[in-house]
């Protein structure tokens, strides 16, 4: 089966062209005929493969490898390149769709929030001394959707950076065990879902790698998400009292 994903590699203000074939790994299973061809910065990959895939599993297999080989060009000519890959296209499975930029996931947990109720209550939670971990927590989950293969990584330093908020709202123990518990009480956590978020970052922590498939991706952004928002409920009401 041949799959054809379309692209652009970012800023196009700095011009690059660049080609590369072999056999890849998309999963830790499965190698697959790939040709990359980035010209002026539109790109254009053909996978060959003997299996029918999930495209979304199979578009961010792709970007980590295309993050991989831009990485190399950019640790030779100092510029941080940024890819998009914004369409599939598999004729015999009568496939051709164009990726939006949400997190589907994300979007469908979301559904029926208002935007004009909780986006002052969230800038209420980032203000004062403190309110720079909560930022740095929101920022490091955009990452996590950005950014497919770490998603776990930025999921969990997230989670820690909420952690160390708790810690600094009251008198807690200086161990990290005292630390854990007392954020855990805090927002009335469940300690395995946090286990379960920081099992599929501690390799990527570490300097290593974990694969996700798409259904396990979107269950550490569901999580980390339910997280998050059980936290910042508690702290919001806490500044409203």
């Amino acid at each position: 089966m041949q799959y054809t994903l379309i692209g652009v590699v970012r800023p196009e203000r700095a011009p690059l062209t660049d080609f590369l074939e072999g056999r890849f790994g998309i999963d830790d299973d499965n190698l697959s005929e790939i040709r990359i061809s980035i010209l002026l910065n539109q790109v254009v990959v053909v996978v060959e493969t003997e299996h029918p895939w999930d495209e979304f599993t199979l578009r961010n297999g792709i970007v980590s490898l295309l993050e991989a080989e831009l990485a190399i060009v950019g640790f030779v000519t100092g510029i941080a390149y940024d890819l998009e890959i914004t369409r599939v296209i598999q004729p015999d499975l009568e496939l051709d769709r164009v990726f939006g930029v949400e997190e589907p996931c994300i979007v469908k947990r979301n559904e029926g929030q208002s935007l004009k109720d909780r986006i002052p209550m969230l800038r209420r939670c980032t203000e004062g001394p403190d309110g720079i971990l909560i930022q740095r927590a929101l920022v490091d989950l955009m990452m996590a959707t950005r950014r497919s293969v770490d998603t776990g990584f930025y999921c969990y330093r997230a989670i820690e950076a909420l952690q160390k908020h708790a810690a600094q709202q009251g008198q807690v123990g200086p161990s990290e065990k005292a630390r854990w518990e007392n954020f855990r009480s805090t927002g009335g956590l469940d300690r395995d879902d946090i286990q379960f978020i920081k099992d599929r970052a501690d390799p990527v922590r570490h300097g290593g790698y974990v694969g996700l498939s798409a259904a396990e991706r979107s269950q550490v952004l569901i999580k980390s998400w339910d997280i998050v928002e059980s936290y910042l409920e508690v702290v919001s009401a806490k500044l409203q009292a």
